[in-house]
């Protein structure tokens, strides 16, 4: 699962693919490769396999795992994306950010942050920067540059605005 999320990382997603479906039959961390796959499935540009895998993922979620809940909601923010639909999308990671505090999971709150942020500029909602610089700022203080970079990046400049 974990080297599957590095390879997605580096968009690698074909590989990540190839590793998460192998660990599935070890039929451990279900819920987790799922969604990994679900992620793939974007980097991919394959909405329906997206949706097949999102679909998986909620029938394996397990009972108390508020990360798996939390990465379920970020990918079914892509999948809105890659419809056209950053209404939707925003409404997933809002309930990831919701989720992310309540469980006290920063780093899910930044990257939470994020996703709002791209879902509020995909909508044409100025708001977006709002989120991208909360994202920014709260990634930033707790040390997870690669985050904060992504914020940078989408808000303009190396500074961010």
């Amino acid at each position: 699962m974990t080297a599957g999320s590095a390879l997605r990382q580096l968009s690698r997603h074909a590989e990540a693919q190839d590793l998460e479906r192998s660990a599935l039959s070890l039929g451990t961390e279900r819920a987790h490769l799922l969604i990994g796959l679900a992620a793939d499935a974007v980097g991919l540009g394959d909405p329906g396999a997206c949706a097949r895998r999102l679909h998986q993922a909620r029938d394996a979620m397990p009972a108390r795992d508020p990360r798996a809940r939390i990465r379920l909601e970020w990918v079914r923010c892509e999948h809105a994306l890659m419809k056209a639909d950053p209404a939707g999308g925003a409404a997933f990671a809002r309930a990831a950010l919701k989720r992310s505090r309540i469980a006290g999971y920063r780093r899910h709150v930044a990257k939470s942050w994020l996703f709002l942020g791209v879902a509020l500029s995909e909508a044409g909602l100025r708001s977006g920067d709002d989120a991208l610089r909360n994202a920014r700022d709260e990634a930033t203080a707790i040390g997870a540059e690669p985050v904060a970079e992504v914020a940078r990046r989408l808000l303009g400049g190396p500074a961010g605005r």
